[in-house]
């Protein structure tokens, strides 16, 4: 028969709440679900899903410039070829796009 033991953590009490409300949801409770983790952690060699620890500055500003564009707020330039595109950018390659 295996034996179980325990394992315990902090979350904050809103995290939990919300946790157990979803587990509730999906028929189980937070033991179930820690345990689901656990036991796809291990057969995956980690977490069960990306982990990220954040954009970069300049990936930022792209998204940034990107919501702008696709708002309207700001105008892209537009090419009606490759060829123009990449002549466009080997005039001056270090100009910000």
């Amino acid at each position: 028969m295996p034996r179980n033991c325990i394992i315990t953590f902090k979350t904050d009490p809103e995290t939990k709440g919300l946790a157990a409300e979803t587990c509730r949801a999906l028929g189980m409770d937070l033991s179930t679900a820690m345990n689901v983790l656990l036991r796809r952690f291990v057969a995956e060699g980690g977490f069960p899903f990306w982990v990220k620890t954040g954009f970069d500055a300049e990936t930022l500003l792209a998204f940034r410039e990107a919501d702008e564009i696709a708002s309207g707020k700001k105008t892209a330039k537009r090419f009606s070829s490759v060829q123009d595109l990449v002549a466009d950018i080997m005039e001056d390659p270090d100009e910000e796009i």
